[in-house]
């Protein structure tokens, strides 16, 4: 696993995802969400690019380990422990992030 140099590994809590209502979950498209869960069945190192809580882009290679909810929003967890809010994805495998919405 590849962590890249200018990012730092994040959990939900160092990163406040515990304040919800300051920013809401926005939902990834169902597609998306499969694709998702297929990268995680696979057991497959991915390259998956995202924002930190202060809107910093980073990317890491790892693989996904778990899909989950928790406090109305989707997450998921690397195999390093690192947790990404779903809609905080830029990419994943060069893949970009779909939404309900678009």
């Amino acid at each position: 696993m590849t962590l890249n140099p200018d990012s730092t590994q994040h959990t939900i809590a160092d990163i406040g995802f515990s304040n919800a209502s300051a920013n809401p979950y926005q939902a990834v498209s169902c597609s998306f969400y499969d694709e998702l869960e297929a990268l995680a069945t696979l057991h497959r190192i991915c390259t998956i690019r995202y924002r930190t809580e202060t809107g910093a882009a980073t990317s890491i290679e790892s693989k996904i380990i778990d899909l989950y909810t928790a406090n109305k929003s989707e997450f998921l967890k690397l195999q390093d422990e690192t947790e990404i809010r779903l809609d905080h994805l830029i990419s994943v495998d060069g893949k970009p992030t779909r939404f309900t919405n678009d």
